[in-house]
């Protein structure tokens, strides 16, 4: 289905006739498909499986991060974001090369390049990988190879509207995943009363810890994550 929506527009999307609109998705889409983009690029499977055993590990004080994280969401879409649309950029290394020069364009183009093969998208594919060897019982470099060329094959091919419209079909299966994995593991233990009672350490349900045990301090997040931000 995926692959198919990735050919759909790269048959139909021929208004893609520069790197703008390759970019921008034309400027054809609707707030409600950015949305749903906006979402499936921030939670993926890295996220479900990580955001997963950091909760069962630290209890609610692991999604303190993203509780913090959605003001500069805010931030980014109220002062950013006008900026950008007032110099026709539409990329952060646009945005350093108009201010300062060529030089820290390609270096910032480098380095984020690196750090997202080597760091981010390696844990995204190998998360995903647990969940295909789990579920479907793939061996680790099958797995690997069969999702990076699916997802090769879609952005390449339809642009960035391919792969914002088959991120609307992810936020679908990510929030009915969710949902039903969440309300079935709850009445597995007896809703959220029961998952009370088998907690030896009643923590777990504060969002705010300042004790020296957590990975989570609520002052360390709210002071420090501005900056990893």
């Amino acid at each position: 289905l995926i692959c198919g929506i990735g050919v759909w527009f790269a048959r139909h999307g021929r208004e893609q006739g520069d790197a703008k609109d390759y970019f921008l998705a034309s400027k054809k889409t609707h707030w409600f498909v950015v949305g749903c983009s906006f979402f499936a690029s921030n939670i993926g499977s890295d996220s479900i499986i990580g955001l997963s055993g950091a909760g069962a590990g630290f209890g609610l004080a692991a999604s303190i991060f993203d509780w913090g994280s959605a003001w500069f969401f805010v931030l980014l879409g109220w002062v950013f974001l006008p900026f950008y649309h007032k110099t026709r950029i539409f990329t952060l290394p646009q945005y350093l090369e108009l201010r300062f020069d060529v030089r820290l364009r390609t270096y910032l183009c480098a380095t984020s390049l690196l750090g997202m093969v080597l760091v981010a998208y390696a844990l995204t594919i190998y998360s995903a990988v647990i969940v295909l060897r789990t579920v479907l019982d793939w061996a680790m470099w099958p797995s690997i190879v069969a999702i990076v060329a699916v997802t090769a094959f879609y952005t390449f091919s339809g642009g960035l509207k391919a792969v914002v419209y088959t991120e609307v079909l992810q936020t679908v299966l990510l929030l009915m995943g969710t949902t039903i994995t969440c309300a079935t593991a709850l009445g597995s233990v007896g809703g959220i009363a029961g998952l009370r009672e088998r907690l030896e350490d009643k923590r777990m349900f504060h969002l705010l810890r300042s004790d020296g045990d957590t990975p989570y301090p609520a002052w360390g997040i709210f002071l420090g994550a501005p900056w990893l931000i």
